[in-house]
């Protein structure tokens, strides 16, 4: 096998021996290629490596130190002669994130330098870069101690303050001048050694640079020669072997790309035969990736029909597709199990829904359907539903208890008699809380469950209260020996509410529902009477003519019913097929619209779903008669309620072939209704009521009114209202002549005075209402009552206060006269302040507003009416935030009431910046102070606006100029100190600002020796002196640029003729002028 494997590999007319034979013959000349590159690339990568790591790191880090200086230098300038904290922010910034990091980089390129005065350099760099560092801390500390004032301040000088003034203008000036000499002393020195040192730094790892980038340029030049020369060998012996190889490949490649051709449009073909070349064990895996993408796709249509139990392999660990799909099966078969507990809950509320829609007889029956229903839903072993029940019999406030209704156990129903008090055990725990008790481990004892086979403790217990409005109504208890699911919990707790309510409706309609059932009986039996009277009546027809007769009064009654009730014809499957005009009428449809439409669209769709609608019609198919009040919707989507009977017409051989129903609109009444029992709870409520008899004996009192009497209904029930409350005397005449008016139907409505239990004196307005019977007798009398002791005792109190103010009021007639004459003094007083205070207002310079708490604008003086547009007829009476907007996220009247109430007085007459409206809708910026006063006892604001547009201006101007400024300087620093011609900087005055190392070379005077000198200092002698005065005038005539010839002066006294030539900027509404300097002749 070795052997014949190694003659396939030397068999060059194969395609695996033909790409040996290009792979040999180009690594001989990729071997020749490397043998000769490598030595040239040895000496090229030697001089790369130094440049890339040292010599441009080194260059790069001192260039960005020096410009790093020149910005902190130019920030600070700045932020001395403007005070702003931009500029020293700025300047902390250069230090951290430029200088700082380009000095490490410096000093940890230290080793590599190849020249130790380099290295000495980086030391000294190191060390005078801290010191920099700390001498303009020490500068801006000495600024913010002792020069951080407010320069815009006006000074007084008036004679009280003259010599203080005089003292803090000379304090000022004194540390002015200690300022100015750190800056010249220590801060100018230290920047000009880092310059000397970091220059040298610079150019001497330039020159370097330059030298090896030579070096390296000339060995890249000869390796790209020989590069060429392999690269075209190689070329031509690559391209004869590889058309060689594709004519090979080209007979051998049908079948994979027919293979692959098909998969890649997604249709799996047969099994392509196998070649005896090397493309055999490509075909081989497209048809094994054929046979991986069939078994795929058939588990995927199986999961798709919800198979997920079918096994599938992946073809390896690392199959994608098929790990895929069992992990698409696998969430698949979660979403199934998460849809199955939903659908679950979903059925389970709407059964649920429907038992407690379905009517009953026994509502005890219904409770254990109900409690059946839920063990048996969810498979527990036992449950029972708990009510709260009122025992009228005790006193309040110990009437309530809970009862078990209903308790079943395997699906057998548990006659228990129990109940306990309201907030006892877990029961009372889960009423008291509102909240679902959940136990996983039940107290020994509490519950049993027993069945033929024994009895054992539950080892879950659940219990629901049943909550309606935030009312409890009871609970309901499960036990079980399984662990109850988290959904399944939450069935119960959803099921809870709807249970709750159907109970509060089962307990208001039990009455109702008892009524209804005698008024069902009695219509049965009328029924029933008229049947057989009508049976009657039809044995009597003994002739044509009787009998037309009767059917035409038949016919007549039906025309008579048809105009008076809504009425409707269906078949057996509920489609309409008879209307009248009254039904068409009520539910806003025409004719067309309903007849052959089925009856669910007068339902609500949640009805129409529900199996109580299945059940209605199958009653109605199997002949029953359906009657009761239903709530039906019309084609505009509004609710009526309508009391219908539905009652099925048998055909010939007695089955039902249509129902006919036929109704009453009863919504008004059913509307009414509600309103009533609502009004009659309110009263019940805030009113005191009793009932007595004819005779005036008590029968029955609200609690409102036995709070008032202080008895017990107990106490009263059954007395004489009259011998009770002790009407005597003059009270018993009016006692009977009450009683004579309520005995004639007459209602009375008039105020009394009663004693209760503990001789307590009420005070009623009381109307006595006897309630009359058919004939207009009255049967008994309803007070309802109204306390007004409270009222009385007011009154009481209010006829003593003014027996007292009207001994008072003769005192203050006498006070009000003297008042009267200080009055008028204070009037005529008053009027003088007044036009002071207006001449005042109307001649401040600033817009002084004043308003109200609520903003409200009262006073607007002329200068606010120049400043906003508005005159003070418009806008007195308007609100403030008109022409002061909303700032901050809030209103102005709300920024005044937060800051400026009379619990913050600190904050009165600061002031703060915003932007104002004009009456034309444009905006201008203001500086607004605020002072707060009350007047009559209401506070009232008063903001003084200056516009500060101007200054807003300037400080923009101003700004722009220190950032044109900053970058000026720098660039002119860099520019400067980088050039090799003398340069210099002057201001409009002829004063010397700067030198550049090139100017200090040749006058041999320091940057900071010159600095702020007069440039008269430089200036030769008279043939040649030169007047800066006259050079500014001539050179504002001329042009942007001057030159002038003069003789300057070095620190030796030694001449230099020199042509200046100047140039000029303007910073901050100054001239500066930069001077370049030509060397004509040295003296």
């Amino acid at each position: 096998m070795n052997s014949s494997r190694r003659i396939k590999l030397l068999d060059f007319r194969s395609i695996q021996g033909r790409i040996i034979l290009l792979g040999i013959i180009f690594l001989l000349l990729l071997l020749t290629f490397t043998v000769v590159v490598t030595t040239q690339n040895r000496k090229t990568q030697s001089v790369s490596e130094k440049v890339i790591d040292f010599r441009v790191p080194i260059t790069l880090a001192a260039q960005s130190v020096i410009s790093g200086l020149n910005r902190v230098s130019a920030s600070q300038r700045a932020y001395i002669m403007t005070k702003e904290e931009p500029f020293r922010l700025e300047r902390l910034t250069v230090w951290q994130n430029q200088i700082e990091p380009s000095l490490q980089k410096l000093v940890n390129a230290r080793d590599n330098l190849s020249l130790t005065s380099n290295k000495a350099r980086v030391d000294s760099i190191q060390m005078m870069v801290a010191q920099y560092k700390i001498i303009q801390e020490d500068i801006d500390k000495y600024l913010l101690e002792h020069l951080n004032i407010n320069e815009n301040k006006p000074l007084k000088l008036d004679s009280a303050n003259s010599l203080q003034t005089l003292v803090y203008v000379n304090t000022l000036r004194k540390k002015r001048d200690i300022l100015e000499k750190m800056v010249k002393e220590r801060a100018s020195p230290a920047r000009k050694n880092l310059r000397n040192l970091l220059f040298p730094l610079a150019n001497s790892n330039l020159g370097l640079l330059e030298a090896e980038v030579k070096d390296v340029s000339s060995s890249l030049s000869n390796t790209n020669i020989l590069g060429v020369v392999i690269f075209i060998i190689s070329f031509t012996i690559t391209t004869l072997l590889s058309i060689s190889l594709v004519k090979s490949l080209k007979k051998s490649i049908k079948a994979p790309l027919h293979l692959l051709g098909a998969l890649s449009q997604g249709v799996i073909p047969p099994p392509e035969p196998l070649t005896k070349n090397e493309l055999s064990a490509i075909i081989h895996s497209g048809n094994q990736l054929a046979l991986n993408l069939q078994q795929a796709s058939t588990f995927a249509l199986h999961i798709g029909e919800g198979k997920f139990d079918e096994d599938f392999e992946p073809a390896s660990e690392k199959d994608t597709l098929g790990n895929a799909l069992l992990q698409m099966r696998q969430k698949l078969r979660k979403v199934s199990i998460e849809e199955k507990k939903q659908k679950w809950i979903t059925e389970g509320q709407a059964k649920i829904g429907q038992m407690l829609r379905t009517d009953f007889e026994d509502i005890n029956q219904w409770y254990a359907s109900l409690i059946s229903f839920v063990v048996n839903y969810t498979k527990v072993n036992q449950g029972g539903i708990y009510i709260i029940e009122k025992d009228i019999a005790q006193k309040e406030g110990a009437n309530e208890y809970v009862e078990l209704k209903a308790c079943i156990a395997f699906d057998r129903q548990r006659k228990v008699n129990y109940r306990q008090e309201i907030y006892e055990g877990l029961v009372g725990r889960a009423i008291f809380e509102k909240q679902t008790v959940y136990l996983k481990e039940v107290p020994d004892g509490y519950i049993q469950i027993t069945s033929g086979l024994g009895d054992a403790p539950p080892k879950n217990l659940v219990i629901v209260p049943l909550i309606n409005n935030e009312t409890v109504i009871g609970a309901l208890e499960i036990a079980s020996f399984e662990l109850l699911d988290t959904h399944e919990v939450g069935f119960l707790e959803k099921i809870s509410e709807s249970i709750a309510s159907s109970i509060i409706s089962v307990k208001t309609n039990e009455e109702t529902r008892r009524l209804l059932e005698i008024s069902q009986e009695q219509s049965e039996s009328l029924r029933a009477i008229e049947e057989e009277i009508r049976q009657n009546n039809e044995e009597l027809q003994t002739t044509q003519d009787e009998l037309a007769r009767k059917e035409s009064e038949l016919a007549g009654r039906l025309s008579a019913l048809d105009n008076a009730l809504l009425s409707v014809t269906f078949d057996l499957d509920g489609y309409v097929t008879e209307v009248n005009d009254n039904f068409l009428k009520a539910t806003s449809y025409i004719r067309e619209e309903v007849v052959n439409k089925h009856h669910r669209i007068f339902c609500l769709p949640t009805y129409t779903q529900s199996e109580a609608y299945e059940q209605f019609w199958q009653d109605l198919r199997n002949g029953k008669n359906v009657t009761g009040e239903f709530k039906r919707i019309t084609k505009t989507g509004e609710e009526i309620w309508i009391k219908a009977a539905y009652s099925p017409i048998l055909g010939s051989e007695g089955r039902p072939e249509k129902v006919h129903k036929v109704a009453f609109d009863i919504t008004k009444s059913y509307r009414q209704n509600r309103e009533q029992v609502i009004k009659l709870e309110n009263i019940e409520h805030n009113a005191a009521i009793a009932e007595f008899t004819m005779d005036g004996t008590i029968t029955s009192a609200n609690e409102k009114q036995l709070h008032l009497w202080h008895y017990d209904l107990e106490d009263i029930q059954g007395k004489n209202f009259q011998k009770l409350f002790n009407y005597t005397n003059g009270k018993a005449t009016d006692y009977q002549e009450l009683w004579t008016k309520l005995k004639y139907g007459e209602a009375v409505t008039k105020h009394v005075e009663e004693k209760g239990k503990e001789d307590n004196q009420v005070f009623l307005t009381a109307t006595y209402s006897p309630v009359l019977d058919e004939n207009g007798i009255p049967q008994k009398v309803i007070r309802v009552a109204t306390d007004v002791t409270e009222m009385k005792r007011l009154e009481a109190r209010a006829v003593e206060q003014n027996d007292q103010l009207k001994a008072q009021e003769d005192v203050l007639k006498r006070k009000l006269e003297q008042l009267t004459e200080t009055q008028e003094e204070l009037i005529k007083n008053t009027e003088i302040t007044k036009l002071q205070f207006k001449s005042i207002f109307d001649g401040i310079t600033d817009a002084v507003i004043t308003c109200n708490g609520q903003g409200i604008i009262q006073e607007f003086n002329p200068m606010a009416e120049k400043f906003f547009g508005y005159t003070t007829e418009q806008i007195v009476g308007k609100n403030i935030n008109l022409i002061l907007p909303l700032t901050d996220n809030q209103t102005y009247v709300e920024y005044l009431q937060a800051n400026f109430n009379n619990l913050n007085q600190k904050q009165q007459g600061l002031g703060r910046y915003m932007t104002a409206l004009k009456e034309n809708g444009t905006s201008f910026p203001a500086y607004i102070t605020v002072g707060s006063s009350f007047i009559n006892g209401e506070q009232l604001f008063t903001s003084f606006v200056r516009d500060v547009t101007h200054e807003v201006e300037r400080e923009k101007q101003v700004k722009t100029q220190i950032d044109s400024l900053n970058e000026s300087l720098e660039k002119l620093e860099v520019l400067t100190e980088a050039t090799p011609h003398p340069m210099l900087l002057v201001n409009q005055d002829g004063m010397i600002d700067m030198l550049n190392p090139a100017a200090e070379r040749l006058l041999t005077y320091t940057n900071d020796e010159l600095h702020g000198k007069s440039l008269k200092v430089l200036v030769g002698p008279s043939k040649t002196r030169f007047n800066f005065k006259n050079f500014v005038k001539k050179h504002q005539t001329n042009s942007k640029k001057s030159t002038e010839r003069i003789l300057l002066n070095n620190k030796e006294g030694e001449g230099v003729e020199v042509n200046l030539e100047f140039s000029t900027m303007t910073f901050l509404d100054k001239q500066w002028f930069v001077g370049k300097i030509q060397v004509l002749e040295i003296a």
